[in-house]
């Protein structure tokens, strides 16, 4: 199949796997624009906590999604699915390739397969549901809707909520709506391609940590000092990336430094699993293992084999 006739091509894998890095010499490689598939980098001002690709490493291939919101701003699946397949529209009408590349594994899905007709937020039961303690609401998802709860990571409140949400809403259990979620992938009579990217988990850990020294060696205090003046703390979900609230904690006197620093890198550890998790269930996509050392450009071949 030629490259025009694939819709978009989906590059994704746990954080720290290398994915920015393969995405551009991926889109060197083919002419492409990368689409970020990133819950988080999507937000303005949000750069060396979320690991956002700087203009240089970016080497002059166009990138969407990142910097579009403010961090008071509001982001759901349904919400990156319209503004990606806006992108992706405009991508293959000047003639590129498309290539959406994150880890964000519910943004990909929505993005791949649909989102499912779901209510609106009910801001009163959210702010409800919020004041219970985490094993309360685990308690009440698996009374209710077992099959969600079998699903959903025993300290992710933030789809706990949505579950319960729905549910209390609708009378109906979110998993069985989400059968809804068909293999038609983004309304389109063609597949995308997705490509995943793996290291060992002993490698992915080690890039992870180096990760996080280089962002509290490189100027994240002070990135979150600016947006905690611009009401960090009050957004409805950037707050919630990893390392935010651990450095903003650490700020307030709550905890040192070395105790952030080392809850951010287990907090990272504890993504990747999950990601990784989430990912293996996904079908569809063809696993490219990353051999230490083998450098992007080498990663963009095989990724560019793995879908032609």
């Amino acid at each position: 199949m030629a490259l025009q006739d694939i819709p978009f091509v989906v590059l994704l894998g746990p954080t720290a796997v290398g994915k920015s890095e393969v995405a551009v010499e991926l889109a060197l490689e083919t002419g492409g624009e990368i689409v970020s598939a990133d819950s988080m980098q999507i937000y303005r001002g949000m750069d060396i906590g979320t690991a956002k690709p700087s203009a240089e490493e970016r080497r002059g291939v166009p990138h969407h999604l990142f910097d579009a919101l403010e961090i008071s701003e509001l982001c759901d699946a349904a919400r990156f699915r319209a503004m990606a397949m806006a992108a992706i529209d405009g991508i293959r009408k000047r003639g590129a390739l498309p290539i959406v590349t994150g880890g964000s594994g519910l943004y990909i899905r929505a993005l791949t397969q649909g989102v499912f007709d779901g209510p609106g937020r009910d801001e009163a039961l959210r702010a409800r549901l919020e004041e219970e303690e985490t094993p309360v609401l685990r308690e009440q998802l698996v009374r209710v809707d077992p099959k969600a709860a079998a699903k959903i990571g025993v300290g992710d409140r933030r789809r706990m909520i949505r579950a319960l949400e729905i549910f209390e809403m609708t009378g109906t259990p979110i998993s069985s709506r989400q059968t809804q979620w068909g293999g038609h992938v983004a309304g389109r009579d063609v597949m995308p391609r997705l490509v995943g990217l793996s290291r060992s988990r002993a490698e992915l850990y080690r890039r992870c940590d180096a990760r996080v020294d280089r962002m509290f060696g490189g100027g994240f205090l002070d990135e979150v000092r600016r947006l905690m003046r611009e009401g960090l703390a009050r957004s409805p979900t950037a707050v919630k990336a990893i390392g935010y609230s651990d450095a903003m904690r650490h700020l307030s006197g709550e905890m040192t430094l070395v105790e952030a620093v080392k809850q951010v890198k287990q907090k990272t550890r504890n993504y990747v699993k999950r990601q990784t998790a989430w990912f293996r269930r996904e079908p569809g996509i063809v696993w490219l293992e990353v051999a230490d050392g083998e450098d992007a450009a080498t990663t963009a071949e095989r990724a560019l084999g793995a879908f032609l």
